[in-house]
């Protein structure tokens, strides 16, 4: 049961370990200016290994889905960012129970959205935890957990390399369990944390921030959705930037280089190198300027 691209690794070491029965992933939806429906990643791989797909609305009350579920006879129900909770009921099928693949060191950072929000804390580690599902948000018993140094990495780069190793883990995780190898630990409620959906307001740059906050911003959103500050009315995405410190004034353009946009914080300067003005393609600092103007002295909001 998985959704986005994250999880097709998973499916993929699955496929190529085990064998998959079935493939439940969320509805098409139309996506993009034009509206054209949009099949998930992990629907192309499941199509494109032949195994059987489901893609109902609300899974829980799906009666026909959770029928097909119980006459399968899982062994296994495997959860990767597939976007709907699991009742009871679902839990209760298969013989080893729901193992999920979570993008976290839980019980830190739980909820949909864990490899922003470790940039955005300004964590040095993140990783993937294996967990044996029940019926709170993200607060099973841990199998197995991995980290990795995340230290200069943007959500981009952190995704794909938390989806590989998701991947590793699961099929460790199964493995060991099969095997009789493994006992689940309870997740400690004191060190839990959660994440907060991702809203426009989030992403807002704010320059009276520290050097490290804002470049923490940046990274956690790039490359999508974009960080964002405002210049003359219109929105400015960055999504590659450095931190020098000194003194400078707060959110004033103070130098524009052909390389790169400096601008003041509350202990130093942003150096911008990457940016999307509104109503235009992203493109690096050096390409920008040659078409566009900003003006020194002017302050973003």
């Amino acid at each position: 049961m998985g959704t986005p691209l994250f999880a097709t690794k998973s499916l993929e070491a699955l496929i190529h370990n085990y064998g998959v029965q079935a493939v439940f992933t969320q509805p098409d939806r139309p996506s993009g200016r034009g509206n054209k429906i949009k099949i998930s990643p992990v629907k192309e791989v499941a199509l494109k290994n032949n195994i059987p797909i489901w893609q109902p609305e609300k899974i829980n009350k799906d009666k026909d889905a959770i029928e097909y579920l119980k006459n399968l006879r899982p062994d296994f129900i495997v959860v990767v960012a597939y976007g709907q909770i699991l009742s009871k009921e679902i839990l209760d099928i298969p013989k080893f129970g729901c193992i999920n693949v979570h993008a976290s060191l839980l019980p830190k950072f739980r909820g949909a959205s864990p490899i922003n929000f470790a940039i955005l804390n300004g964590e040095k580690y993140s990783g993937i935890t294996t967990i044996l599902m029940n019926e709170g948000m993200d607060t099973g018993d841990i199998f197995l957990k991995k980290e990795i140094n995340i230290e200069g990495l943007d959500y981009g780069k952190l995704y794909d390399k938390l989806m590989v190793l998701g991947a590793e883990v699961l099929i460790d995780t199964i493995f060991k369990i099969v095997n009789n190898n493994i006992t689940p630990l309870n997740q400690n409620e004191e060190e839990a944390s959660y994440c907060a959906l991702i809203t426009k307001d989030i992403t807002k740059i704010d320059w009276n921030e520290s050097g490290d906050n804002i470049i923490n911003k940046i990274r956690a959103f790039s490359p999508t959705p974009g960080a964002f500050t405002t210049y003359r009315g219109k929105s400015i995405k960055i999504f590659e930037a450095s931190f020098e410190r000194g003194n400078y004034e707060i959110g004033k353009i103070s130098e524009i280089d052909k390389e790169f946009i400096r601008v003041g914080c509350k202990d130093g300067s942003i150096k911008i190198f990457n940016i999307k003005m509104q109503d235009k393609k992203q493109m690096e600092v050096k390409e920008f300027l040659k078409g566009n103007k900003l003006e020194l002295n002017e302050k973003l909001l």
